[in-house]
């Protein structure tokens, strides 16, 4: 437990400036492509802060249409297929720490899964400072819908259920697994489950994309223009600390 309040104390300041600089980024090079503002929307509050998630909770907010949510969505999972095959070889030539490499992921890659499966790919210990640090970016996913119910002028839109599920989950099994002494076998098999389940999470993501959605390519290069941007910005901040 420590070690996880240490981490987001020591980092979260650094998050939380990356994550408003990467969302003011989408919004300028989303206008400079002159593309649809919903869509901006969406392809900024998933590079900002967590990929799909973020998208899919302001959707309802902004009244994106279906073709716009769906084209977003296959593009960031694109984006993170992409990631978990080249970060950990990447970060292996580059010779990344663990620490920075777990950083880096989390500040690099859209979707909380695979922020941990590249981190878990590289290493143990960069898999749970992704996971660690990764949170700290999501929570921003309450600010982000309070400031987009704002310009929208939706009334009563940020709610509890918006939070994703997983962050909460999160919190309770820190705090279980720091009160109570489990079995190490318990740690191993969970660790097990859990790479089992992102891989499995990771294959029905691809079989649900279709390159055929991306019928304009000005749609494909400002997401990807915006992630380059955010990747660079990212080893920038990662080998300055």
């Amino acid at each position: 437990f420590k070690t996880f309040t240490d981490l987001l104390t020591n980092y979260y300041p650094i998050i939380s400036i990356f994550v408003i600089i990467t969302f003011l980024l989408g919004l300028l090079i989303g206008r400079l492509f002159s593309l649809d503002k919903k869509f901006i929307y969406l392809i900024t509050s998933a590079t900002a802060i967590c990929g799909a998630t973020a998208a899919l909770a302001i959707s309802s907010i902004i009244k994106a249409k279906p073709n716009q949510i769906s084209l977003a969505v296959f593009i960031i999972f694109l984006m993170n297929a992409i990631a978990l095959a080249l970060f950990p070889i990447i970060g292996r030539f580059l010779g990344l720490t663990d620490m920075q490499f777990g950083l880096f992921s989390a500040l690099a890659i859209h979707d909380t899964a695979s922020v941990i499966g590249s981190g878990f790919l590289y290493s143990d210990e960069a898999g749970e400072i992704a996971t660690t640090l990764k949170v700290g970016r999501t929570i921003w996913i309450v600010p982000l819908i309070a400031l987009i119910a704002f310009i929208e002028n939706e009334k009563g839109s940020l709610n509890l259920k918006d939070l994703p599920q997983f962050i909460i989950l999160f919190f309770i099994v820190i705090g279980i697994s720091n009160i109570f002494t489990l079995p190490h076998q318990i740690y191993e098999i969970s660790k097990l489950l859990s790479i089992t389940f992102i891989n499995i999470g990771i294959f029905f993501i691809a079989l649900q994309s279709k390159i055929e959605q991306i019928d304009n390519p000005t749609s494909l290069i400002y997401p990807i223009s915006l992630w380059i941007t955010v990747v660079l910005i990212s080893f920038v901040i990662v080998t300055s600390l």
